[in-house]
């Protein structure tokens, strides 16, 4: 069974990152733009005022927050044909929307990437805890079509829904690719960069730059344990699932 609470909670209750307040800070240099912190429609809206008519970079560093406010800026991100560069960390709704969101996403080595859930997973597996909410569960049909609408102008945030599906569930899923397969019941996915450089959702992994440094401090997150998650290509198990039956 799937157990995304904290990301049913990020959409409820958007002004909170993993029980604790949305915090973050955003950075302009030159043709770059860096945002550290949770994301929320304030941290959002300053980083898309600050941004540059020839934005060439977003460096990010994030556990995450807020879907909606992700969902704008990738869309922004994606718009203007940004490269992003994941620094340190990208979790939770910054990875299911900001890496997918560029021309080219590189992760600075020794990164963590993690996932839960996206919104219409989150949904699926809670559908009787939305059914109760029936003013929430309007609301929240609102952000599945834009979910729905970024991954269908973005095909890596595709790849993305498929694989947590896979991961995620414990009951038999289809998947775009025409596979049918049994969930694995992990709690999080939680790769390597090898991994997603192998699925095509990274670019390239590069070593930490120091030109960078100032802007936003390399480190790795305190909120996210790894610990427990699926580390490998789960549309390759559920391929070779598929295979053995």
């Amino acid at each position: 069974m799937i157990r995304p609470t904290v990301f049913l909670l990020s959409l409820l209750v958007p002004s909170l990152c993993y029980g604790q307040a949305c915090e973050g800070k955003v950075f302009a240099e030159g043709s770059r733009i860096g945002l550290s912190g949770c994301l929320s429609e304030a941290l959002v809206s300053r980083a898309i005022e600050l941004m540059p008519s020839d934005l060439s970079e977003f460096v990010v560093q994030s556990q995450g927050g807020d879907v909606v406010a992700a969902l704008i800026l990738a869309r922004e991100l994606s718009k203007r044909r940004a490269n992003i560069r994941i620094r340190g960390f990208c979790h939770s709704s910054c990875a299911n929307y900001i890496i997918p969101a560029g021309v080219k996403a590189v992760v600075e080595a020794g990164s963590q990437i993690a996932f839960h859930g996206d919104a219409r997973i989150t949904v699926q597996f809670q559908a009787a805890t939305l059914a109760a909410n029936p003013t929430i569960e309007g609301a929240i049909r609102e952000i599945l079509q834009s979910e729905e609408r970024f991954d269908s102008q973005n095909p890596r945030a595709s790849l993305i829904h498929d694989a947590q599906l896979v991961v995620l569930s414990n009951e038999v899923v289809t998947v775009r690719v025409g596979l049918t397969c049994k969930g694995l019941g992990y709690s999080r996915w939680t790769p390597s960069n090898s991994v997603l450089l192998k699925m095509g959702l990274l670019d390239e992994v590069v070593p930490i730059s120091n030109e960078i440094m100032a802007m936003i401090q390399f480190k790795s997150s305190e909120d996210f344990s790894l610990d427990g998650g699926y580390a490998a290509d789960p549309i390759v198990a559920c391929a070779g699932s598929a295979d053995s039956k």
